[in-house]
């Protein structure tokens, strides 16, 4: 059939074919292309995984799930949106068509594109559709987060050659166009590289017409002193990320950039203690939440149960500030661990406030962990149950 001979594993459609699949790497081309559809789905299979819910019966959500995506900084349990990492690896195919030298697959996008002169707002062709088209659609969804998408790189110079001297960033914050729009509006050649305009006696300048107005005369002024003491090398350009100290692009920095923007923080003050076992941090965060399954949250839930008194002191009601704070037992262990640490005994009133005078201990180890392991004694005891 006049067919050429190929060997597996290949890629057909964007999907590796004949790859071995347990293998992580063999997936990454099929995570990165997921569509919205697919990542919801996917979101609703943790979120019911998290609950220990199946498709037949749902389990109660006792925190929001947006309060779980949220990062540890943002008080969240850091769980992270997959929207956020999906838009995060698309958003890497930009850095990489603006950082790679010339692989096949750019020289191809580029020629389908004419993406020769073409800023980085600007590439692709509306009217091909396709993949690319629909992977630069995320500078729209990232501009309805209010973040912009090409803010967070710009070009680190050196001959000059693919650099576009009004339309990419590569001198201040943001592109001459947009800080000189009268000058750009008189320039002929909108779309020259900065090679093409610079020379040894300065910069070549290609006006429609010359500025005359005040206005144009002084912005001509700003613009020579900014490019006063601008050289080219013999180096090619290169593209540096302004979300890393040293200029490369992680995805984790723009996937937390995202994520604080689709997910929402809660006024927690969980102390993240590495000698804790990560399961008792977690019931913490939940308890400062009201998210744990108290008698009297069951029983405001329509959850049948015995009795919303407290099991330890019967005096009080088995809700979650009772049960790590106020009740008996509990005051008897924080006594100890306040004695412990040297410090004078404090009463709290509820998870939340321990925590924040937990935060404002500074970074004493042994302090933290003290406040740390009375949750975990608590959190353990309540697990176990009374004797």
């Amino acid at each position: 059939m006049g067919c050429k001979a190929a060997n597996l594993p290949f890629v057909y459609l964007g999907v590796p074919v004949g790859a071995n699949m347990n293998l992580k790497r063999n997936w990454k081309p099929v995570i990165d292309k997921a569509p919205n559809s697919v990542i919801d789905l996917l979101e609703k299979i943790r979120r019911r995984f998290l609950w220990g819910g199946t498709d037949e019966k749902n389990k109660i959500r006792w925190v929001a799930w947006k309060h779980v995506l949220a990062d540890k900084e943002l008080d969240g349990l850091g769980v992270c949106s997959l929207k956020s990492l999906n838009i995060a690896l698309l958003y890497k195919w930009i850095w990489r068509l603006k950082s790679e030298n010339s692989p096949l697959w750019k020289q191809v996008i580029c020629g389908i594109h004419n993406l020769s002169r073409k800023p980085i707002y600007n590439l692709s062709k509306r009217s091909i559709p396709g993949v690319w088209n629909n992977l630069i659609s995320i500078s729209r969804i990232l501009g309805e987060m209010g973040l912009d998408f090409y803010h967070f790189i710009s070009t680190k110079i050196g001959s000059g050659r693919n650099t576009l001297f009004w339309l990419d960033n590569w001198i201040g914050d943001g592109n001459l166009a947009l800080r000189f729009p009268n000058l750009y509006a008189l320039d002929k050649r909108k779309s020259c590289f900065l090679a093409e305009r610079f020379s040894s006696n300065g910069f070549l300048w290609a006006w429609r017409k010359n500025p005359s107005l005040p206005v144009e005369m002084e912005k001509l002024a700003q613009l020579c002193r900014l490019l006063d003491g601008v050289t080219l090398s013999s180096d090619p350009n290169s593209w540096k990320s302004k979300l890393s100290s040293d200029g490369q692009f992680y995805v984790r920095d723009i996937r937390k950039l995202i994520n604080s923007k689709v997910t929402v923080g809660t006024n927690s003050t969980t102390v993240w203690v590495n000698l804790v076992p990560l399961k008792i941090i977690c019931f913490v965060w939940r308890a400062s939440l009201d998210g744990i399954p108290s008698s009297m949250d069951l029983s405001r839930r329509g959850v049948g149960v015995a009795s919303t008194r407290c099991l330890f002191c019967i005096n009080g009601v088995d809700v979650m500030d009772h049960l790590l704070i106020a009740c008996d037992l509990a005051k008897e262990v924080f006594k100890w661990i306040f004695k412990w640490c040297d410090v004078p005994f404090v009463s709290f009133s509820s998870v939340s406030e321990a925590l924040n005078f937990a935060a404002k201990w500074g970074n004493c180890p042994k302090k933290k962990e003290g406040l740390s392991c009375h949750i975990v004694r608590r959190s353990v005891v309540y697990l176990e149950g009374p004797e």
